[in-house]
């Protein structure tokens, strides 16, 4: 794998948020947290925006370590077993999170460039 950086990656998410509208349910951003090394983003699908920092209320958190990311970004780690196996941790409304499922296919794109 490239040496991708998360930083970069989030940036691509930016004009994904389009195809994250399917997933009405969500009124409150996503945070994202990051470990070894130590960053944060919030995703915001109402207002379609990815910036670097923390939310004040969320409706979905996630920790991972950035390696495991990184390879669930780029297709390389199943996300369901990733979250069997700890590589994702999670805090909020599981029904909402369950709903990422379906974007799979849509990230598509974004993997074939790395």
């Amino acid at each position: 794998m490239a040496n991708i950086e998360v930083k970069e990656l989030f940036k691509d998410l930016q004009v994904l948020l389009d195809a994250l509208k399917i997933i009405t349910d969500i009124k409150k951003p996503i945070q994202v947290n990051f470990k070894e090394p130590d960053s944060s983003y919030v995703i915001d699908i109402a207002n379609k925006k990815v910036s670097e920092g923390t939310a004040k209320k969320t409706e979905i958190n996630l920790t991972f370590k950035e390696a495991d990311f990184k390879e669930l970004a780029t297709g390389k780690l199943n996300p369901v077993q990733a979250f069997m196996q700890g590589k994702i941790k999670f805090k909020g409304n599981m029904n909402l999170l369950m709903k990422f499922q379906g974007l799979q296919p849509k990230l598509e794109g974004l993997r074939s460039k790395y």
